[in-house]
């Protein structure tokens, strides 16, 4: 007998896994969960957002525990869902959706070959949390929908948190929403993401959104810096460190490897191809005690290669790395002190290869190529 089910009005409580073949939603009515839990559905192992309209096909409702995830600009903890969340080398069956991996293997230890596709918001692809090491191997993802805070990785494709120390080999990350990170590495987790390629695309904002800088809240790239979008490819945060080998990494706007919300973070890219593919963006930033090591990498960038923000901030251009850019080549804002080393490499770029904005970093170049369409090296505000 075909299982359906038809909310015509108020709210339908799930309180089970439910598998259906068809499932209505009249308008005005909803689906939900039981406090403390979350609903997800998928549809032929999409994760699909829960709206009014008709659904047909293999239809699991999926009810979990939350995920409580602490950032430090909230009082209480967010609420995560994932497709796998695992923890301190355990997968946590009651807070995943094993329907929205399509296909691969997830155990405690690693993930191979996974599949996801997701149609839904601020749904989380692969959460490793806690302690211990883990693989994931040949990870395939595509999400789509608003992320909502990617200050935190709340709806990233691929996440760590903790402690845990995250390998990623031959991963193809395409995310396409406002406010929703590919890769995040946050707390005091460190990620290794070799040979693999991430496309993040603009997305739609929520109604009503205003322009804001707020931590948490800003989903588009402040105006101030000249720039537009409205989704980072990556994010680094907390104390995390973050490692790219022989990737190539891709944002359409407004900027390719971030760093936000920091305490100490380091950044390492090598042999790595770092492009805009749209018409504003950064290759990569620095904010806070961070800093930035770009070994033997290109970037292809319309705006800046690095922008390098508040406090001791730094960079290094090193090894053989070429930066080609449509306007600048680092900008530095707020820097106080910090250190810019540019070492056996080459800049392009169509006006200045360094803009200083009343701030004081310290530059070190040696040995390189720097190249200005308007013949400015340096110049200083």
């Amino acid at each position: 007998m075909k299982q359906f089910k038809t909310v015509s009005e108020g709210v339908f409580t799930v309180t089970e896994d439910l598998h259906l073949e068809e499932l209505n939603i009249a308008e005005g009515a909803s689906v939900a969960a039981p406090e403390g839990r979350k609903v997800t559905m998928t549809i032929g192992g999409v994760a699909t957002k829960i709206v009014p309209g008709s659904f047909q096909g293999d239809i699991v409702l999926r009810v979990t525990d939350d995920i409580p995830v602490r950032f430090f600009a909230y009082k209480e903890p967010m609420e995560y869902r994932a497709a796998a969340y695992v923890k301190d080398g355990k997968v946590q069956d009651a807070q995943s959706v094993p329907s929205a991996i399509r296909s691969g293997e997830v155990t405690g230890a690693w993930a191979k070959d996974v599949k996801i596709v997701c149609r839904d918001e601020a749904f989380n692809g692969l959460f490793i949390d806690g302690g211990g090491e883990y693989v994931i191997d040949g990870a395939d993802i595509d999400l789509e929908g608003l992320g909502g805070n990617d200050f935190n990785g709340y709806g990233a494709a691929i996440m760590s948190h903790g402690t845990a120390k995250v390998t990623v080999n031959h991963a193809n990350v395409h995310v396409r929403g406002a406010s929703r990170n590919s890769f995040f590495v946050g707390e005091n987790s460190e990620m290794t993401i070799n040979d693999s390629v991430v496309l993040n695309e603009t997305g739609i904002l929520p109604p009503g959104y205003v322009d804001n800088v707020d931590m948490g809240g800003m989903m588009r790239v402040p105006w101030m810096l000249g720039l537009r979008g409205n989704s980072r490819a990556t994010n680094l945060a907390d104390f995390g460190t973050a490692h790219y080998n022989r990737c190539h990494l891709m944002a359409e706007g407004w900027g390719v490897l971030s760093t936000d919300a920091v305490d100490r973070c380091r950044l390492y890219a090598t042999d790595c191809l770092i492009e805009v593919t749209g018409p504003s963006g950064y290759g990569a930033f620095s904010i806070g005690d961070c800093n930035d090591v770009f070994d033997h990498c290109v970037f292809n960038v319309p705006d800046y290669a690095l922008i390098q923000a508040n406090d001791n901030s730094g960079g290094e251009f090193i090894n053989g790395t070429v930066v080609n850019s449509k306007r600048f080549g680092v900008m530095s804002f707020l820097n106080q002190g910090g250190k810019l080393t540019v070492h056996d490499s080459t800049f392009n770029t169509a006006k200045a290869v360094f803009l200083i904005k009343g701030c004081t970093p310290e530059l070190d170049v040696r040995a390189s190529r720097l190249n200005s369409d308007t013949n400015t090296i340096l110049q200083l505000f």
